[in-house]
């Protein structure tokens, strides 16, 4: 099962839409709790009142979008209460919000909804409007932590490349596109948390596919100058990349995709263009205590039962 990998019960939207609940799961979906937005709309929290409410537009041909299907399988997850116990929450996926928002205002502006409905499709016109304004995955990434806990990552593996070998330029790690580290974490099966916990398998892949291959100008010009300082608007994340960086790692990306995420093959596509120019000194990792015999034979059977 689906559980929190970032957000808090005593972390809440704000503005026209205070009081939806919002985490970031172990897949890195972003949710909002059935919950919230039951109250939100005026409901109980645990009522199904929005699955069955949007059922009754079928007619019109909303189950072929999908939503409908979303809204009447909410995504279960585990999470601690307060008191430190755990339970089992249901959750919407914040694009099955969003749309299901999107679909309310096209119900009001085609005259579906009866006067009385038109309290929610008022509703759902302010949760789309905070949105536009400031979108929900950017707020949330930061409400939860999730951008503070990458950030940390980012600075794990900059510490680790930096341990036995200065180089300015891997400065830039903490400017390099989420394409990238979805790359990393799909090859080397981490998460920030992981990375954290032991960044040098991380910085070795990092140091393999970006700093040892790119044109020496533009890891000059990386030398010379640091990323420019994130300010995040109210549109989200401004992009701070090199264009040298950027045009490489889009290469990188696109080849990845390309070759059917075969590491093999994209390293023989990719050293065409960009052989590795580089080497890095990266401290070794801990190595796991042997187990003594008796210890060994202790586990095992621990395992099997």
């Amino acid at each position: 099962m689906l559980t929190v990998f970032t957000g808090s019960y005593n972390k809440r939207l704000s503005g026209k839409v205070n009081g939806l609940q919002p985490f970031i799961l172990s897949d890195k979906s972003i949710i909002v709790t059935k919950k919230s937005v039951n109250r939100f709309f005026g409901h109980t929290g645990k009522s199904d009142w929005l699955n069955e409410y949007m059922q009754g537009f079928s007619r019109y041909g909303l189950g072929a979008t999908g939503l409908l299907d979303k809204l009447s399988n909410p995504v279960l997850f585990k999470t601690e209460k307060k008191s430190g116990f755990p339970t089992i929450e249901e959750g919407y996926e914040l694009k099955t919000l969003i749309a299901t928002c999107e679909f309310l205002l096209f119900a009001r502006q085609e005259g579906f909804l009866s006067v009385i409905e038109l309290k929610i499709a008022k509703i759902a016109e302010n949760i789309l409007s905070d949105n536009n304004q400031s979108p929900f995955a950017h707020q949330i990434a930061e409400l939860t932590g999730f951008n503070l806990l990458k950030w940390k990552a980012q600075q794990k593996i900059f510490e680790t490349l930096q341990e036995k070998q200065k180089e300015k330029a891997h400065i830039w790690v903490s400017a390099l596109s989420d394409e990238f580290w979805d790359f990393l974490s799909e090859q080397l099966n981490v998460d920030w948390k992981k990375i954290i916990n032991n960044p040098i398998p991380s910085a070795k892949f990092t140091h393999d596919w970006i700093f040892s291959r790119l044109p020496e100008n533009t890891m000059e010009f990386m030398r010379a100058e640091s990323p420019k300082r994130i300010y995040r608007s109210k549109k989200g994340p401004q992009n701070n990349q090199n264009p040298g960086l950027s045009s490489f790692v889009n290469q990188l990306v696109g080849f990845y995709g390309v070759c059917d995420q075969n590491l093999s093959i994209l390293d023989q596509l990719l050293s065409k263009s960009h052989p590795k120019l580089r080497t890095v000194l990266l401290p070794e990792e801990a190595q796991k205590p042997e187990l003594s015999p008796f210890s060994q034979q202790l586990r095992e059977a621990v395992l099997k039962k």
